[in-house]
């Protein structure tokens, strides 16, 4: 009979990616609506502080969402503080959005997947494998 073991290992420490979110409804406005009301002025605000490594911006019928990838080392926490201070302190956004939302993602994967077939007992294949 063919077994199948499978086990996930950290290697070097893993991989971590780190992200923020910026989401903020402007109903009834059109993606140009959005981009220039409010996706501009959160980019525009934001981009001198320090632990951003990479920003990638949506902007659709009625929504943004800025997503704000962190550099290693920064603690995630206080870039998310200076970022709330720097959007809530925008003036000039549009009258008719809704409060942003701010939201945290963390994702964690090992650096290696084993796998493992043969023809021996699950007992033995998951041994081998870890």
């Amino acid at each position: 009979m063919l077994q199948y073991a499978v086990a996930n290992k950290e290697s070097w420490g893993g991989f971590q990616s780190d992200s923020i979110y910026i989401t903020v409804a402007y109903p009834g406005a059109s993606p140009r609506e959005v981009e220039e009301g409010v996706v501009v002025k959160i980019e525009e605000a934001i981009e001198t502080i320090r632990g951003i490594n990479e920003l990638t911006s949506t902007a659709s019928d009625g929504s943004a969402q800025v997503q704000i990838k962190l550099e290693n080392g920064y603690e995630e926490n206080e870039v998310l503080d200076e970022v709330k201070l720097a959007v809530d302190a925008i003036a000039t956004f549009p009258a008719e959005i809704e409060r942003p939302v701010f939201s945290r993602s963390l994702w964690r994967r090992g650096a290696i997947d084993v796998q493992l077939h043969g023809d021996l007992d699950e007992a033995t294949m998951k041994n081998l494998v870890e």
